[in-house]
């Protein structure tokens, strides 16, 4: 049967390798991420297929090496770093002509940064890299993939709504092995 034949040739797990910078008001974030997804979601006649983020069977795992830098519109300089754990997610949308997908990656968890004022003692606070969802697809939301699906990968630069110059890059690879930088 066609759509058994198909449903077969798209893979359980996916690993990714993603980079890239988030400025605003001054600050520079840098940050670089591994991670794997697995197929939470088919639907019944095989036109699309999630991998990642949540549910028993689609859950994603990985981690991001983060840093913030430079001296925002206060005249204050902030700067940390720290590895953070991430969660992604991958859908590939077999239906649309031409074949799709779109993918995206979220920190989990806050961190610790440091603020220096002029004239101020330093001082630390909570910061969630990435504003928490920098980094996925927005104009256009999904690009289309090669049938081979032996990789999938892109790059988009954009300014988020709140402000944010956002530019990074992805590839993903079917297995649970990162590809190589």
């Amino acid at each position: 049967m066609e759509v058994e034949a198909r449903r077969e040739c798209y893979p359980e797990t996916w690993a990714g390798r993603a980079s890239g910078t988030v400025t605003n008001d001054g600050l520079t974030e840098s940050w670089s991420a591994t991670y794997t997804t697995n197929r939470f979601h088919q639907n019944g006649g095989g036109a699309s297929y999630g991998y990642g983020l949540e549910g028993d069977e689609g859950d994603s795992q990985g981690t991001m090496q983060w840093s913030i830098s430079g001296t925002n519109g206060g005249g204050c300089q902030v700067s940390g770093s720290a590895t953070i754990d991430v969660v992604a997610r991958l859908d590939l949308f077999a239906a649309m002509e031409p074949k799709s997908y779109a993918t995206d990656l979220r920190p989990v968890e806050s961190t610790q940064v440091t603020s220096q004022c002029p004239g101020q003692a330093a001082t630390t606070f909570t910061y969630f890299p990435l504003n928490c969802d920098c980094a996925a697809m927005r104009n256009p939301f999904t690009e289309p993939y090669a049938p081979s699906l032996t990789s999938i990968q892109g790059a988009q630069s954009y300014t988020a709504n709140t402000g944010e110059g956002v530019s990074w890059a992805w590839k993903l690879v079917p297995g649970s092995t990162p590809p190589p930088p």
